[in-house]
């Protein structure tokens, strides 16, 4: 009689044992769409989804760079702003993102000190127009030595035909985006309509 209550203890391990190995597999699974189908293109991902995998990781780095990405894409942090092809100003000293709108990409190629610490460039796309007008090249930003992420915010549907397509977004972003090999610098993406 003794052994029946170890026996049961047993029984739970194994089914609680077999429940995580489930989960684990179907968490990697997850894991696994999200990404690949947020990776078409030149590692292009939709904000949103880099978020989530990031705070899904298992890894307590990995969730860190997570909460790192999310304060640069929604803190005020320090910051420089360039706006119709000028520097339209600072806030606060060591700025570490870089605001744009399209007419300013062709001083991102410049030499400024300031761009030194910039680990983030957010480059507001207003209108479906202007995703032909811009080209950015990678190889031009080598002021830019702590470079992380390029992060397109528009302000429309840039796959009117297809919303939400993922596959088709990334590709529309991947157009404007001659990578030369640069696979240290993610480009992310959000669609903000009606903000």
């Amino acid at each position: 009689m003794f052994n029946q209550p170890h026996l049961f203890t047993k029984y739970q391990f194994d089914k609680v044992q077999k429940s995580n190995l489930i989960n684990k597999l179907l968490f990697s699974f997850f894991l696994f769409i999200v990404f690949s189908t947020s990776s078409f293109g030149q590692g292009i991902q939709d904000l949103g989804n880099k978020l989530l995998v990031l705070k899904s990781s298992p890894d307590s780095a990995i969730q860190a760079e997570g909460v790192h990405l999310k304060s640069l894409t929604s803190d005020l942090l320090p910051s420089i702003y360039f706006q119709q092809g000028e520097l339209a100003g600072t806030y606060k000293n060591n700025p570490t993102i870089l605001f744009t709108d399209i007419s300013s990409i062709p001083l991102l190629s410049n030499s400024n000190p300031l761009f030194s610490k910039i680990e983030i460039i957010s480059i507001r796309i207003k209108k479906q127009e202007d995703m032909q007008k811009v080209v950015l090249k990678l190889s031009d930003l080598s002021g830019f030595e702590n470079l992380k992420y390029i992060y397109f915010l528009c302000d429309f549907s840039i796959c009117p035909e297809q919303p939400e397509n993922i596959a088709c977004e990334n590709e529309k972003i991947s157009e404007i985006v001659q990578n030369n090999g640069n696979h240290l610098i993610e480009i992310l993406y959000k669609i903000n309509i009606g903000s």
